[in-house]
């Protein structure tokens, strides 16, 4: 008998958060259907990549973009609407709002849509027309989607509040992560690795050097954090169009000498390098870098923005700072550093932190579980 069919499908093929969850959940179901997954992107992106390691098909939608664009996003739909009608699938699973909407439109009910939500775009930094214009296009394009998995209680508050569909249509499954058979370097291992010394303090984070992840409030707070401890070392793994603002911000501080910038492969394997790990975000989902962090057992202090109170209880299993823009960002900047340094000088506070983290994510944020609750919405 012939396995159903479920298409995939995402915005882009870059590396991040919604990237892993789509090649999670591929790989996790490849036995069960008959899989595909499509994407903006070129043949040698990392996600597609990955796939092909897998085993698992892939389709690069040449005209899909992040950007509102009219023209390529016309063309990105006939791009869907063709590999829709050539691949036939039985449940499509869209990622990302962009692709949400057009996925939408393309399918029209014709085919079981699921739709994670990895974050409302609308609720970023954005000025007044283009939120009015991606809650719209969210609004619009809800009522051809059969279920909205969201990754937290917040997003499903912000939904419901926002009229974006019924609360029936919303189902709350987080993020989760493979917790067996994992491998991390050693913390002299990794940071001989990172070329990073050996005997002195370490503040790192794992983040595509976007906007929204406020990496500039790191950099700001590790001008406070040098200050008591002066040999400290800023580790930011990732990339993004964000880079040259990042590199112009150290340089005007003085620093450029503490600050380590780049992307690094499996970057999860070198978090045991890290003292301290900061997220300092304006606007998350459900970050897979954190559950990383527990995994690893780095103590976390965090930004309290979209699920992440779901994850960290403040003072429990670590540090959640209130995350103010404009005149008070300042605030939250020092609030970082202020809360980093108590983590470095208290090892014994992290170490109660770092437990209590790592038996939360075993408790309640395994990949299996995610699975298993994404199977129950395909297969109701």
């Amino acid at each position: 008998m012939d396995k159903p069919k479920i298409l995939y499908l995402i915005t882009l093929s870059e590396t991040g958060g919604a990237q892993k969850y789509v090649f999670d959940l591929a790989r996790s179901f490849k036995n069960d259907f008959e899989v595909l997954v499509g994407a903006g992107g070129k043949i040698s992106a990392p996600l597609f990549q990955k796939l092909k390691q897998e085993n698992i098909n892939f389709y690069p939608l040449k005209y899909l973009k992040r950007e509102i664009n009219l023209y390529y996003d016309w063309k990105a739909l006939q791009e869907i609407k063709n590999l829709v009608q050539l691949f036939q699938p039985d449940i499509v699973h869209l990622n990302s709002s962009k692709i949400s909407v057009l996925g939408a439109l393309a399918v029209k009910h014709k085919i079981k849509t699921i739709y994670t939500v990895h974050g409302f775009v609308f609720n970023e930094p954005l000025n007044f027309l283009k939120k009015t214009a991606y809650l719209l296009a969210e609004k619009q394009s809800a009522q051809y989607k059969d279920k909205i998995i969201v990754l937290n209680k917040a997003e499903k508050e912000i939904g419901i509040n926002y009229g974006i569909a019924p609360k029936n249509k919303f189902v709350v499954i987080p993020n989760g992560i493979e917790t067996e058979n994992v491998h991390f370097f050693s913390k002299k291992e990794a940071r001989q690795k990172l070329k990073l010394p050996l005997n002195t303090k370490i503040v790192g984070t794992v983040a595509n050097y976007y906007k929204t992840k406020a990496l500039i409030r790191l950099i700001k707070a590790g001008e406070i954090i040098n200050q008591k401890f002066n040999k400290t070392k800023f580790v930011l793994i990732g990339d993004g169009p964000e880079k040259e603002n990042l590199i112009k911000e150290i340089k005007k501080i003085g620093l450029i000498n503490n600050f380590l910038l780049g992307p690094v492969d499996n970057a999860m394997q070198y978090l045991k390098a890290f003292d301290a790990f900061v997220l300092p975000s304006v606007k998350e989902g459900f970050p897979y870098t954190l559950l990383e962090a527990m995994l690893a057992e780095i103590p976390i202090i965090s930004t309290n923005v979209g699920g992440i109170s779901e994850i960290i209880t403040d003072g429990e299993n670590g540090f959640l700072i209130k995350s103010f823009i404009g005149k008070k960002e300042d605030i939250t900047i020092n609030d970082l550093a202020q809360k980093t340094i108590y983590i470095l000088e208290h090892p014994e506070i992290s170490k109660i932190f770092t437990e209590k983290a790592y038996r939360k994510l075993i408790k309640n944020f395994t990949l299996k579980k995610m699975i298993k609750r994404t199977r129950k919405v395909y297969f109701d």
